[in-house]
């Protein structure tokens, strides 16, 4: 006979599932919480810290393997002979290159030589703020690494572009004259304006190196006669006074061959390059505006195929645990890098798509962009935007560039016209002042006049605004100019 359960029991039953549904719910919910925190980690790295964790993980969980483009590279394999030599002659090569490697620099960095002369100063904060940024964005030549625009510290209203031209003025005078800059052309050519040089050697810098090749005197000043010519028929009259009154003798130009002879192309080659940091771009847009992620020095990872092998051969539920989480642990890292690629390489699309001034005319035509944009058309929370953009670069025609470099508010405006940004408004403002005021010295717009030629332009500020922005780009009143 079929014994039924009591009541009070069938209570305490229902109770008991109950609870250990819940559990297991909880559970679940533990493990996607999980989950989700290390994607959002792995989401806010760094390229380097990213390639970092890949080989902690590789090493800790035996399921996850990097792949190598070089065959040749099986750490679980004996030593074998080379194609270079024999294993003997390999091992040699390797503790003479281990030696060489163990040799202390004990120069001076460029960075360290270049904060004891500038801290010196008598400076601002913002000042003092925004140079040490520039000076730890060099490379090892001296060069910018990051477009020095894109370190401007939104959040302190002191550091104006009109700043930032000066730090670059003050960090390009200190020794070694002629770092802090953005090539080898600048470099010399503050280097050059250093030592007070002749007209013609400023000329041959200012973009006209090509005039130099081959440096043969006779051949260059056929090439100036024609330059001259060229801008006469062009304009009426040279854009260079130098060269429209004055004539140039081959010792001239011997001369200035000679000068530029002395200058360093590389003037931070004689200090230590330990330490240096260098960042690389995540982000690569070419100039017909494709998009594609750097996989410079990021290894490629995949499940273990042993591992997946034994796993299926295993014949006992206890030997197959382990493997199996091993090998579900794998898969959720990949995915999770997967995710990481995906976010990155959908969210830099959009922002060329958005910013696609920028990315064909150069810097002054960023538009106005939210992380909230982008969010909104991938269909994630601003969240993760903010934490993609972190540590991450673009590398374009201009410059390598932070991702936040790319959002930008907009303006203070009038009317219901679409918005405008910031770097749009002190763009214009500057070019319309240049072109107006070089071709008549003596008019000097007011700032209601600039206001009046912005709106021409499609963009309605007020006055206010308008002398807001003069300000920024140091410039002054039209009374005082």
């Amino acid at each position: 006979m079929k014994k039924s359960i009591p009541k009070n029991k069938k209570i305490c039953y229902s109770v008991l599932m109950a609870l250990l549904s819940l559990e297991q719910k909880q559970k679940q919910s533990q493990v996607l919480s999980q989950r989700q925190i290390q994607s959002l980690k792995i989401l806010a790295m760094s390229s380097d810290d990213l390639r970092e964790r890949i080989y902690e993980e590789a090493q800790k969980n035996p399921a996850l393997e990097v792949k190598h483009e070089n065959a040749s590279f099986n750490f679980n394999a004996g030593t074998k002979t080379s194609r270079y030599g024999s294993a003997a002659a390999q091992e040699a090569s390797d503790r003479f290159q281990a030696a060489l490697e163990a040799q202390v620099d004990d120069r001076v960095s460029l960075q360290e030589h270049l904060l004891t002369q500038f801290t010196v100063l008598p400076l601002s904060e913002s000042e003092l703020s925004l140079g040490k940024k520039l000076i730890h964005n060099l490379d090892e030549k001296g060069f910018h690494i990051l477009s020095p625009l894109s370190l401007l510290d939104k959040k302190d209203k002191g550091q104006t572009p009109a700043l930032l031209s000066h730090c670059l003025s003050l960090l390009q005078s200190l020794d070694p004259v002629g770092t802090c800059t953005k090539n080898t052309e600048e470099s010399l050519m503050v280097q050059a304006q250093q030592k007070n040089a002749p007209p013609l050697v400023l000329f041959f810098l200012n973009g006209h190196l090509d005039f130099l090749d081959p440096p043969q005197s006779s051949r260059i000043a056929k090439k100036l006669a024609d330059y001259k010519k060229e801008q006469a028929s062009l304009f009426a009259a040279s854009d260079d006074p130098y060269l429209k009154d004055t004539v140039i003798s081959e010792e001239d130009i011997e001369q200035a061959l000679a000068f530029i002879r002395k200058l360093d192309p590389f003037p931070a080659r004689n200090f230590s390059t330990q330490g240096t940091h260098y960042i690389t771009a995540d982000v690569i847009v070419e100039k017909n505006l494709e998009v594609h992620l750097s996989h410079e020095n990021m290894p490629d990872i995949q499940i273990n195929q042993e591992m997946l092998e034994l796993y299926e051969k295993a014949s006992k539920a206890k030997d197959m645990k382990g493997i199996a989480q091993n090998i579900q642990s794998a898969r959720n890292f990949i995915q999770t890098v997967e995710y990481r690629k995906n976010t990155l390489l959908s969210a830099a699309n959009i922002i060329v798509q958005k910013q696609k001034k920028f990315f064909k005319e150069g810097p002054g035509n960023l538009v106005p962009l939210k992380q909230q944009d982008i969010a909104d058309l991938l269909n994630v929370h601003e969240t993760t935007i903010s934490r993609m953009a972190n540590s991450k670069y673009i590398q374009c025609e201009w410059g390598l560039f932070s991702l936040k470099y790319f959002f930008t508010g907009s303006a203070s405006r009038k009317g219901t016209q679409s918005n405008v940004s910031r770097d749009q408004v002190l763009s214009a403002i500057k070019q319309i002042l240049t072109k107006t005021e070089q071709n008549s010295s003596n008019k000097k717009m007011s700032d209601q006049q600039l206001a009046e030629a912005l709106r021409k332009q499609g963009i309605t500020v007020a006055r206010r605004t308008v002398a807001k922005y003069r300000s920024l780009l140091d410039i002054s009143s039209s009374y005082r100019r």
